[in-house]
């Protein structure tokens, strides 16, 4: 992962007001230890102890965009001054909804982050990686550095990871392919009819994972976040499929076994929570 994409999703999700230079510099006051020898303390009274405090506005707005690369100087300043329990605790300091849009974000492009669901740590962790990374020479070849996977251009032997969607663009990518489809659409806030049965499976499994005797919807409220969040999610895959499916049945003719051009179509299924998908796409287009 980029420096850029943490810092502009944490800044998304912080409901401050501060401009991207402000909150560059408050992504770095806070990973940073404070003061503590004279020197450092004399550094933090002259605006001097964070080493990108000198710089011009315009500069620190284009490491935040990304279009400028981090010195590893001040990145190896920054990391002999780091300090987790401060970053985590700013980061823990924000209203529950805005950890959670952080963490699904950052999520679609590192999937297995904040294992331990610990928000604070998770977000000091990743952001401490990056920074090595960046001193290391490692960010623009890094794994973690971009989640869009290789594409191919054949679509007979995709492989299950060159097939994504990418909330940047809105689209549906496989391989060399990209089709647009429309966004997730917001949940009604009661539950609809059609909802139930699913929404009776989902809350089985909740009240077997927390070992409780049952569930009801009159338990939702009061379920751990992390199924709450869940829950949120599961409604959202529900509505977005019946969409999706709806806006793929009336973009492409079903049933046919060749394009207009003669080229075969190949099937591909996408399973989405509580819908199957099956997308028909001609090779090249």
């Amino acid at each position: 992962m980029l420096f850029s994409e943490f810092a502009n999703t944490l800044y998304k999700h912080s409901d401050t007001s501060y401009k991207p230079h402000e909150f560059f510099l408050s992504l770095f006051d806070n990973i940073m230890r404070e003061p503590q020898s004279a020197e450092e303390i004399k550094q933090s009274e002259e605006n001097k102890y964070n080493p990108f405090d000198t710089l011009a506005p315009d500069s620190l707005d284009r490491f935040f965009k990304g279009t400028l690369p981090l010195s590893k100087r001040n990145v190896r300043k920054i990391i002999s001054k780091k300090d987790s329990d401060k970053f985590a605790n700013y980061i823990n300091t924000l209203n529950e909804h805005n950890q959670m849009a952080i963490e699904d974000e950052i999520k679609t492009m590192l999937p297995d982050f904040n294992l331990d669901e610990n928000l604070g740590y998770a977000c000091a962790d990743l952001f401490l990686q990056i920074l090595d990374d960046v001193y290391e020479g490692r960010e623009s070849s890094s794994s973690n550095a971009s989640n869009n996977p290789p594409s191919s251009s054949k679509l007979t032997s995709i492989p299950p990871k060159t097939i994504y969607y990418d909330e940047a663009d809105g689209k549906l990518h496989i391989g060399s392919v990209e089709i647009s489809i429309p966004k997730e659409i917001e949940p009604p806030q009661d539950i609809a009819p059609e909802e139930e049965k699913y929404v009776c499976e989902l809350l089985a499994a909740y009240a077997e994972a927390i070992k409780s005797g049952g569930l009801t919807k009159a338990d939702l409220d009061s379920l751990p976040v992390k199924y709450k969040r869940n829950f949120s999610d599961q409604r959202i895959n529900y509505y977005s499929a019946l969409r999706i499916d709806r806006f793929l049945r009336e973009s492409i003719e079903n049933g046919e076994e060749h394009s207009k051009n003669g080229n075969p179509k190949h099937t591909i299924i996408l399973k989405i929570p509580y819908g199957m998908i099956t997308i028909m796409a001609t090779k090249g287009f």
